[in-house]
């Protein structure tokens, strides 16, 4: 096996390097980019990414490699649903065994990334025979960028697992290793609007990526019946209206990265953030009355649900004139429009208890046919053999994956 050395590193050959003075971002164009999602979003993250103006793109499981320059990856970071990270690239190559990866850790200028006085944390996707856990592998590298720093400056950068200042991504699929900087610094789930959370809530991630798979004709209504906390009316909102969803986490890692162009980033932030306020500006002081009921509406039968939902949802800035939720059980629905869609996530039995499950399935599609003529329903499921007891025929399936857990969601089109 030949070890990744010197003359094979991908840093020396391929990596994205700082160099000479920052370049600007309209300069550098050639930063290798990777967004990586959910099982079965790659579609959608793909074309997110095109519409942003992405070049190069090329789908993986899970994630999606392509090329841009810095204002791309602020604008990814900031108006990315589908994208769990974003990360820039520092270096990709084969391994053979534990010390070629400490090997091409050592070879990454890290001093030219960023300070030895900001704090550092490693995460790790590992599935390699080569080591015998992630967590192993993420201290091998963290090893070896602090030795990097002390044989660079005499000092080396603390580590801070929950609060760091800067995130380095190593992933390892056998032989195959990259190390990247992790451009957000933590998940791009973590919007910064949900404060609190019902029992086992649904990732804004995977609520946007449902909305959008669903396709929503948004001149009609638009329904989640078993909304929980919320997510799902919220991430529709945001998608409705085009409203960037990172606008409201506090910082993003990139900040502290030697690179970062600030006004470039401000640029983009103060674009997205003007959408938020002609948002705001387009609100009447109207009451909201049964003729004048938000497109947008979510319900559930837990008032605790819907009092989270109620404040997640002021944290967004938004009020019952945008998204109105109401606490009644899907039973008790009034007259529906003519058309609509909906899009529900039911209790799977896995995570929350239910003593029928079957029963309550059987119930959910009796539901379905008695209320929702005219409508398509979208529903998200670990439970196959329950889902039988809807007793429709969907006329689509795609396999989604909600924590680890393989769900399947389908379309009913109610005749």
């Amino acid at each position: 096996m030949k070890k990744a050395g010197k003359k094979d590193s991908p840093n020396r050959k391929n990596a994205v390097k700082p160099g000479a003075g920052k370049p600007g971002p309209g300069k550098t164009s050639d930063l290798r980019l990777k967004a990586t999602t959910l099982r079965g979003l790659e579609e959608i993250l793909m074309q997110e990414l095109a519409d942003l103006g992405a070049r190069d793109l090329d789908r993986q499981h899970g994630a999606v490699l392509f090329s841009g320059d810095f204002d791309l990856l602020y604008r990814c970071c900031i108006c990315l649903r589908s994208a769990v990270r974003v990360l820039m690239i520092l270096s990709t190559t084969r391994i053979g065994d534990q010390k070629d990866l400490y090997d091409l850790g050592r070879s990454i200028p890290w001093n030219q990334w960023f300070s030895v006085t900001h704090s550092i944390a490693v995460d790790a996707a590992v599935h390699s025979r080569i080591f015998s856990n992630s967590h192993y592998a993420a201290l091998k590298l963290k090893d070896a960028v602090c030795d990097e720093f002390r044989s660079r400056t005499g000092k080396r950068p603390d580590v801070s697992v929950r609060e760091a200042d800067i995130r380095i991504h190593l992933h390892l699929h056998e032989q195959d290793c990259s190390i990247s900087l992790d451009a957000a610094g933590g998940s791009l789930h973590r919007r910064g609007y949900r404060a609190q959370s019902d029992i086992a809530p649904l990732s804004e991630v995977l609520a946007a990526g449902m909305v959008m798979l669903a396709n929503p004709d948004w001149d009609e209504p638009f329904l989640d019946f078993m909304c929980g906390s919320g997510t799902i009316p919220m991430e529709a909102f945001m998608l409705r209206n085009r409203l960037a969803p990172g606008i409201f986490r506090k910082k993003m890692a990139f900040e502290n990265w030697k690179t970062y162009f600030e006004k470039a980033h401000r640029t983009v932030l103060a674009e997205e953030k003007g959408k938020w306020t002609a948002q705001e500006n387009r609100k009447d002081s109207l009451p909201v009355t049964e003729e004048r009921k938000p497109w947008i509406r979510g319900s559930d039968r837990s008032a605790k649900a819907i009092e989270i939902a109620k404040s997640n949802r002021k944290i967004l800035g938004l009020s019952a004139e945008d998204i109105l939720f109401e606490t009644f059980e899907a039973t008790e629905l009034e007259e529906l429009p003519e058309r609509g869609l909906a899009i529900i996530n039911p209790p799977y039995g896995e995570r929350l208890s239910l003593e029928d499950a079957s029963a309550y399935y059987k119930n959910l599609g009796d539901t379905m046919k008695g209320k929702f003529k005219g409508w398509t329903v979208w529903v998200l499921s670990a439970n196959l053999e329950a889902f039988k007891r809807i007793g429709l025929k969907p006329t689509r399936k795609i396999t989604l994956y909600n924590g680890p857990l393989e769900c399947s969601y389908r379309r009913f089109d109610m005749y």
